[in-house]
């Protein structure tokens, strides 16, 4: 269970990350071994109540930075703006669309169900399934599972061809409070895991 005391409530909307804490994320396989240098570093940089479409909501803005450490440079794809948006009550949630189809953070208690149907919508994928704290979806020729822990924080991502080999495993390295250094990133690392949602969309779009 995540600790109530220490996690951030907007009316009924509860969120454990604070701002200026800083998580990364560390890609350990591969089927691309220089994939292995990817990183992903998030930094919360504000929360507040605000107004998403027809809702009154709890509105984080964050820094989210792609890093390849192998070649010590960095793609900033978020600039202290907009990364979530949600209402409990309302079952709304709303992130911002970024190049890698992963949820790093939710809000609490933890709804797959909505973050399924987010990612399912955007990324195109067929169908997801739910088990515990893990989210499993299914597109094209391959197969994505996200784990959280009970602070809504995205702990693996693993994604699989439907032959079971290995396209990439994404796992937490830390969340870091109030600490905003960070080593460099490259995007070329970031066409990577592009060109996999690229994949899932156009083996859907031949199946159909």
């Amino acid at each position: 269970m995540f600790n109530s005391s220490l996690a951030i409530t907007i009316d009924d909307t509860t969120f454990f990350p604070k701002e200026k804490d800083t998580y990364l994320w560390n890609t350990t396989k591969a089927y691309f071994p220089i994939a292995l240098g990817f990183m992903i570093n998030l930094t919360i940089e504000s929360i507040y109540k605000g107004k998403d479409g027809p809702f009154d909501a709890m509105i984080v803005n964050c820094t989210l930075i792609q890093i390849d450490t192998l070649t010590d440079t960095r793609f900033t794809e978020i600039n202290n703006s907009f990364y979530m948006a949600s209402n409990h009550s309302e079952n709304y949630l709303r992130y911002q669309i970024i190049d890698i189809p992963y949820i790093f953070m939710t809000i609490l208690p933890l709804n797959l169900t909505l973050i399924g149907e987010f990612l399912k919508n955007i990324y195109s994928y067929s169908s997801y399934n739910t088990s515990g704290k893990t989210l499993t979806l299914i597109g094209g020729t391959m197969i994505n599972q996200q784990t959280y822990n009970s602070n809504g924080i995205l702990t693996k991502s693993i994604t699989h061809f439907l032959n079971g080999t290995l396209v990439g495993e994404m796992i937490l390295v830390n969340g870091v409070e109030n600490n905003n250094s960070i080593p460099l990133g490259n995007s070329l690392i970031v066409m990577i895991f592009v060109s996999i949602v690229v994949i899932v969309y156009i083996t859907k779009k031949k199946i159909k």
